[in-house]
C-alpha cells in the first residue's frame, strides 16, 4: 500500500497544467520580492541537476574534473531521453554537462547513488514532495527531474538560493555557462552576470512544463509557465523579470 505522502505525490502529478508562476528572492535576505503563484507543483525537470550533482560532489562521489563520453542517446525504462546538446567530440565534464544539460552524464553519475540517497539529499536542499529511488532506473529518471520528485517554485527558488551563496566552484561555473553559451542563453541580461538552468518536462497529466531557475549577484528568479522548452519559453521571461528589478 502506497503511504498517504506518496499518494499526494501523485495526485499533484496527475493535476491540471499550472498558469505562469514568478519568484524573485533577494539573495542575501530571502525577502520575497515577487511571488507569483508560488504554490504551484510541477516536476523540476532539468531544473534539479545541479541539486543532484551537488548532492554527489558532498558525498565525494562525483569528481567535478572527471569526464564522460556522452554519445547523445540515452534510453531508461524503454523511454528516450536523448540529449539536445550539439554532439560533443570529446568526454564532458561536469561544468559542461550543466552547461548543455547532458541527459546521459546525468543519468551516468546518478546510477551512484544509493536507494533513497538522492531523496534525502534533495530534502537537505528543501525539495520534500520526493519518493525514495530504489532502483538504478528510479534514480536516474529522478535526477533527470522526471519522477519521484515534485517542486513548487518557492522551494526551488530557496534552492537556488543556497547554490548562489555557497555552491560547488564546478557547479557556479556550469549555471554561468548555461547562460554564456548553453541552454539558458535567452536568460541573459546586459549589465548582469545571470547563472541559471533550464528545465522541460511533461507532467503526469499531459501537460508540458519549462522552467528556469537562476540567480544573479543580488536576485534569484524561478519561472514556470505551460510550454515545451525551458529555454525558449521560460528563460526569456526569467530575463524580463531581472531587467525589471534591476531598474
Amino acid at each position: 500500500m502506497l503511504r498517504r505522502d506518496a499518494l499526494a505525490l501523485l495526485a499533484a502529478a496527475a493535476a491540471p497544467a499550472p498558469r505562469r508562476a514568478v519568484i524573485l528572492l533577494d539573495v542575501r535576505t530571502r525577502r520575497v520580492l515577487t511571488a507569483q503563484n508560488a504554490e504551484l507543483i510541477a516536476p523540476p525537470g532539468s531544473t534539479l541537476k545541479p541539486l543532484v550533482f551537488s548532492t554527489l560532489l558532498r558525498a565525494k562521489k562525483l569528481d567535478p574534473g572527471e569526464a564522460f563520453p556522452c554519445t547523445g542517446r540515452l534510453l531508461i525504462g524503454g523511454r528516450r531521453f536523448d540529449c539536445s546538446h550539439p554532439h560533443m567530440n570529446t568526454p564532458i565534464d561536469l561544468r559542461t554537462a550543466l552547461a548543455y544539460s547532458c541527459n546521459a552524464f546525468t543519468a551516468h553519475v546518478a546510477e551512484r547513488f544509493e536507494p533513497g540517497e538522492l531523496a534525502r539529499g534533495l530534502e537537505r536542499f528543501g525539495i520534500g514532495r520526493t519518493q525514495a529511488a530504489a532502483t538504478r532506473e528510479a534514480s536516474q529518471l529522478q535526477a533527470l527531474g522526471e519522477e519521484r520528485v515534485l517542486v513548487d517554485p518557492m522551494e526551488l527558488a530557496q534552492a537556488y538560493r543556497q547554490i548562489a551563496l555557497g555552491g560547488e566552484p564546478a557547479i557556479l561555473d556550469g549555471l554561468k555557462g548555461a547562460v554564456e553559451f548553453g541552454t539558458a542563453q535567452r536568460a541573459a541580461v546586459p549589465g548582469l552576470a545571470v547563472a541559471g538552468k533550464t528545465g522541460s518536462v511533461r507532467t503526469a497529466g499531459g501537460a508540458h512544463i519549462a522552467w528556469f531557475a537562476g540567480f544573479t549577484a543580488a536576485m534569484v528568479v524561478v519561472v514556470m509557465l505551460q510550454g515545451r522548452s525551458g529555454g525558449a519559453d521560460a528563460a526569456p521571461v526569467a530575463a524580463e523579470v531581472l531587467r525589471g528589478a534591476a531598474k
